[in-house]
C-alpha cells in the first residue's frame, strides 16, 4: 500500500472521533484556550489572581464572554461503534460580577467539575456504580476568552412541595493503584498482602441514617496457587468473606484470579462513622492484593462547612419530595449538578438553619456549597495552540503521541 498523504502531530486533548458530519471545524481551531484541571468532583473557583496567574489581564475582560468547554469525567469507550462526544462541550457556569460588563478585584468564576473516574446512580437499584480511570488522576477542562457570550447556570423551575425527607445517598470510594502483576494490560491493584496478612483502613463518612443499610462493594485478588479468602471486619465485626479458588500451576497458567462481592449491613450491627475497617488474607502461600473497596450509604443530610454533594435516589411513588438540609449558614448555593452541561440553581426556602427543596426527578444529583470559603481551584494554566481536527481532509495516516 503507498499513502500518499502523512500526517503527524502532538494530540493535546482526546476528543473521541476526529470527523463528524455536519462539523467543518473544531471547538479549539480559533480563539485564546487555557487548559484546566481538576481531580475530583467538586465546585471549583477561579479568581481574579488565578486569571493572572494565566497570562490573562481580567481588567480588559468583557466577563460574558468567558466561556468554559469539557466532556465530565470517565474514559472514553473502547469499541468504535459506541457512542461519544464528537468535541468538546460548553458547560455552563457562573461569573460573579459580570453584570456590570467588567471583571473586577472582587469578582470570579465558579463551576461544577468532574473528576476523571466515573461514579453513576442507577435509580433502578439505587446504587452506585463505579469505574476508576486507568490513565489519568486528572480531567481537563478549557477555559475561552473574548470569542461568544458564554453558557450560564440557570434557575431550576419551582416544583410543589411533597413528602419531606432529610436523607440521600453518598458514596465512599477506595482505591490505590500500586501494581500491576503482568507488566502490561489494564488491571492495577492496591495494597499488598503477603508478610502482613492483616491491614485496617480508617474510613470517616457523614452520619449514617439510623437503622438503615450499608451496602459493601470489595474487589481482592489472590495469586495463591492453594484455594485462599479475604475476611472484611467493620468495627471488629465480621460481614464477610471473600473466598478465592487456587490458581493453576504454569508458565502461561492464571496469574491470580479476582474476587468482586457485595455485602448489605444493617447500621445498628456494627454503628456509625469513623469505621475501621479491617482485612484479613487467609492462605497457605502466595499473595494477595486489595482492588478496591465503595461504601453507600444513606446520609443524614447536614451542612458541615464543606462542599456536600448526594443524590436523591429514586423519588417514592413517583410523586413530588421536599428534602431538608440542616446547619445551614446563609450565603449557601445549592445547585443541580445532573446534567453536567448545564447546571441549575435552586431557590431554596429557609426556616432558622434548615433550608428545603422540592424535586420530582429521578437520581437528582446536588451540591450545596458556600461560595465565599470555597479553597478549590483547578490547576494547571497551560496555553493550549488552536488545532483543528474537523477541518482536516483527505487523510490517509493519523499519528497521535503524547505533548
Amino acid at each position: 500500500m503507498i499513502l500518499s498523504k502523512y500526517l503527524a502531530f502532538t494530540l493535546l486533548i482526546f476528543i473521541g472521533i476526529f470527523s463528524a458530519v455536519g462539523q467543518s471545524n473544531s471547538i479549539l481551531a480559533t480563539g485564546m484556550w487555557i487548559k484546566l484541571g481538576v481531580s475530583e468532583d467538586n465546585i471549583y473557583k477561579i479568581s481574579f489572581a488565578d486569571l493572572q496567574s494565566y497570562g490573562i489581564d481580567p481588567a480588559i475582560l468583557d466577563p460574558k464572554k468567558i466561556r468554559l468547554f469539557g466532556n465530565g469525567g470517565g474514559m472514553l469507550p473502547q469499541a468504535n461503534s459506541t457512542a461519544r462526544p464528537i468535541d468538546l462541550n460548553e458547560l455552563a457556569i457562573l461569573v460573579v460580577g459580570e453584570d456590570d460588563g467588567s471583571f473586577n478585584n472582587e469578582d470570579y468564576i465558579l463551576f461544577f467539575g468532574n473528576g476523571p473516574d466515573m461514579v453513576k446512580f442507577d435509580t433502578l437499584s439505587n446504587s452506585f456504580s463505579y469505574q476508576n480511570h486507568l490513565f489519568t488522576n486528572t480531567n481537563y477542562y478549557f477555559l475561552n476568552i473574548e470569542q461568544t457570550n458564554g453558557l450560564r447556570w440557570a434557575d431550576a423551575p419551582p416544583v410543589i412541595s411533597g413528602n419531606i425527607s432529610e436523607r440521600a445517598y453518598k458514596i465512599y470510594i477506595h482505591e490505590v493503584e500500586e501494581t500491576n502483576l503482568l507488566h502490561s494490560g489494564r488491571q492495577w491493584f492496591g495494597e499488598k498482602f503477603d508478610l502482613e496478612t492483616v491491614q485496617q483502613f480508617e474510613t470517616i463518612i457523614d452520619e449514617i441514617d439510623a437503622g438503615s443499610t450499608i451496602k459493601m462493594v470489595s474487589s481482592v485478588m489472590s495469586t495463591s496457587l492453594q484455594n485462599a479468602s479475604f475476611k472484611i471486619q467493620i468495627n471488629n465485626i465480621e460481614i464477610g468473606t471473600q473466598s478465592i479458588d487456587g490458581n493453576p500451576d504454569g508458565t502461561y497458567a492464571t496469574k491470580g484470579t479476582v474476587a468482586l462481592d457485595t455485602f448489605i449491613i444493617n447500621e445498628t450491627l456494627i454503628g456509625n462513622s469513623p469505621f475501621q475497617i479491617t482485612y484479613t488474607y487467609e492462605k497457605e502461600f502466595g499473595v494477595g492484593y486489595l482492588d478496591f473497596f465503595t461504601l453507600q450509604y444513606l446520609t443524614i443530610l447536614k451542612y458541615r462547612g464543606e462542599p456536600l454533594v448526594f443524590n436523591t435516589g429514586d423519588i417514592p411513588n413517583a410523586g413530588n419530595t421536599t428534602f431538608s438540609i440542616a446547619d445551614c449558614p446563609s450565603g449557601l448555593i445549592l445547585l443541580d449538578i445532573s446534567d453536567h452541561n448545564q447546571s441549575f440553581n435552586i431557590n431554596y426556602n429557609r426556616s432558622g438553619s434548615t433550608i428545603t427543596f422540592s424535586t420530582t426527578q429521578k437520581a437528582n444529583k446536588f451540591i450545596l456549597f458556600n461560595p465565599q470559603v470555597l479553597s478549590s481551584s483547578p490547576t494547571g494554566n497551560n496555553i493550549v495552540d488552536n488545532q483543528n481536527l474537523h477541518g482536516v481532509t483527505s487523510v490517509d495516516l493519523l499519528i497521535i503521541s503524547n505533548d
